[in-house]
């Protein structure tokens, strides 16, 4: 499988875990799923861990635009990336400029800082 979707209740988070290119059917089908345990959350707050994914580019240009669709209608509150490669970064924030999810979306190299940034809390 190339992607893993987990609700994280003792995080309050929804985890997406990547773990080989994704292509547009695979966006297709994965999507409707965080849609559905997005519903069932407190707070629609999403940390994706493309650390297992080697591949410079994680998703085909079909991917992403309906990636960008389909993150538009799910709304989620906050969107943190951990492991990505500064290829993926670069087209990852064109993508969300022009989407307009820019200000949600944060990337982060360690998940400890994802964490504390996806539930608004004060780093101590």
């Amino acid at each position: 499988m190339k992607y893993e979707i987990k609700p994280d209740d003792e995080a309050g988070i929804l985890r997406m875990i990547i773990h080989g290119a994704l292509e547009k059917p695979d966006v297709d089908e994965m999507m409707p799923q965080v849609a559905k345990e997005l519903d069932k959350m407190k707070r629609r707050l999403v940390l994706v861990d493309m650390s297992r994914d080697k591949n410079p580019s994680s998703m085909s240009r079909e991917a992403r635009k309906v990636y960008g669709e389909h993150a538009a209608v799910i709304k989620p509150e906050k969107v943190a990336m951990i492991g990505t490669n500064p290829v993926t970064r670069m087209i990852s924030r064109i993508a969300l400029t022009v989407t307009g999810r820019a200000k949600v979306t944060k990337f982060f190299p360690f998940e400890e800082e994802t964490l504390v940034w996806l539930k608004g809390e004060k780093k101590k």
